[in-house]
């Protein structure tokens, strides 16, 4: 049976252009349940940064108006890590976001060491 890559087996790789930008975050379940409420960022790219997003490791999905719970780059994340499966996110705005025309991503749901998603890799473009 196939599965999601191992977070432990890849290797990233700060992206250099200014139209993408990659980060990952942990997989945050209630006690027992593994079932995703949220994400903490463990890793963001320097091209995210600054965007000064509040986007830094430690912080919670929730806690950022551009992907808390209902965002599409949140409802990507959750949809990745329950179903193991990639998902490609829609997150332009009619006015535009952040000073970008479009903002469209995919996140990639990661192994840890247990047997279910306990990262998600979200990749995002730009284009003004």
């Amino acid at each position: 049976m196939s599965h999601p890559p191992r977070f432990d087996e890849m290797q990233i790789v700060d992206i250099a252009t200014p139209e993408l930008a990659a980060s990952v975050a942990e997989v945050v379940g209630d006690g027992d349940d593994t079932a995703p409420v949220d994400f903490r960022l463990i890793y963001v790219c320097p091209n995210l940064r600054q965007l000064a997003l509040d986007k830094e490791e430690g912080a919670l999905f929730s806690e950022r108006r551009h992907s808390r719970p209902g965002s599409p780059t949140f409802n990507a994340a959750h949809d990745a890590a329950t179903l193991g499966k990639a998902q490609f996110f829609d997150a332009s705005g009619s006015k535009g976001v952040l000073g970008f025309r479009k903002l469209e991503g995919l996140s990639l749901p990661l192994w840890g060491d247990t047997d279910h998603v306990d990262y998600v890799m979200t990749v995002v473009c730009f284009e003004r």
